[in-house]
């Protein structure tokens, strides 16, 4: 379908849309234990709609890190845990550190695959400063 004149009598057209870039923040969901359920549980308890801080999130849109998990001989039923996650008042919506094994499953998800976080030098404290010579 073609754009629609803004003024038909001129021929201009306007679009009717617009992409543009954002920087927008997102959590990341450290996961460091593959027993999915025990994961669940204890979210649910702190920020569930019984835990202890409901309404800590409004919202927000959140990344599930599994970078730190061996690989899985298959990749495990993550529908529970976003069902958790939606609950507790976030949005998942990329997943990062999965196996390539995953992909249909957490495109299926509705999970985009996000990038390796990149590895930030952290300066050594014990390192002397750079001489300057006059």
């Amino acid at each position: 379908m073609p754009p629609t004149p803004a003024n038909p009598s001129s021929g201009a057209t306007t679009a009717p849309f617009e992409l543009k870039s954002t920087r927008w923040a997102l959590l990341a969901l450290m996961v460091k234990t593959t027993d999915l359920t025990q994961l669940a549980q204890a979210f649910q308890q702190q920020f569930g709609p019984n835990g202890d801080s409901p309404d800590f999130f409004d919202q927000d849109a959140v990344l599930i890190d599994v970078s730190a998990w061996p690989t899985p001989a298959s990749p495990p039923d993550l529908a529970p845990l976003l069902a958790v996650l939606k609950a507790c008042r976030l949005v998942p919506v990329a997943i990062r550190g999965a196996d390539a094994s995953w992909l249909a499953m957490t495109e299926h998800l509705g999970l985009a695959q996000a990038e390796p976080e990149v590895a930030r030098q952290t300066p050594d404290p014990t390192a002397s400063a750079p001489v300057v010579s006059p």
